[in-house]
């Protein structure tokens, strides 16, 4: 665990909640362009597109393996979205469960967790954009 990671932690009392692959904003935006142009959808009423998680409430252990602060870059493999949820699939980056995924944007009532069961069925495979960001540990309460 980095020093200021553990300096955060102990000040604010405060756990990760998840560690993530947070997306600058060129692909932000780069990304919710290539969906719309893609799919032919427009974007859902509630837009997310901000990050690819790599593990929901880890351990101690697994927030220290991961290097926080890092830069890395993801390519966009695919797409799936039904009329509560888009999604768009990434590879390069493993993720503790799942389908590595950028949830871009939802319907009102819908949480961004549904995008794992919409990936479990199948996805469009299309090549897309090439991601890139920052690994981030997101503190929760």
């Amino acid at each position: 665990m980095t020093t200021a990671l553990r300096k955060l932690r102990e000040a604010k009392a405060v756990k990760v909640l998840y560690t993530a692959l947070i997306l600058d904003p060129a692909s932000h935006t780069a990304v919710q362009k290539w969906f719309e142009q893609v799919s032919g959808e427009p974007l859902l009423d509630t837009v997310f597109a901000h990050h690819i998680t790599i593990q929901f409430k880890p351990s101690e252990s697994q927030v220290a393996d991961i290097e926080v602060g890092s830069k890395a870059s993801v390519k966009v493999v695919g797409w799936a979205s039904d009329d509560k949820i888009q999604v768009v699939v990434v590879s390069g980056l493993t993720v503790a469960s799942g389908v590595p995924h950028v949830t871009l944007a939802t319907a009102p009532g819908t949480s961004p967790a549904y995008a794992k069961q919409l990936l479990q069925d199948s996805y469009t495979r299309a090549g897309g954009p090439v991601l890139t960001g920052q690994i981030e540990a997101v503190m929760g309460k």
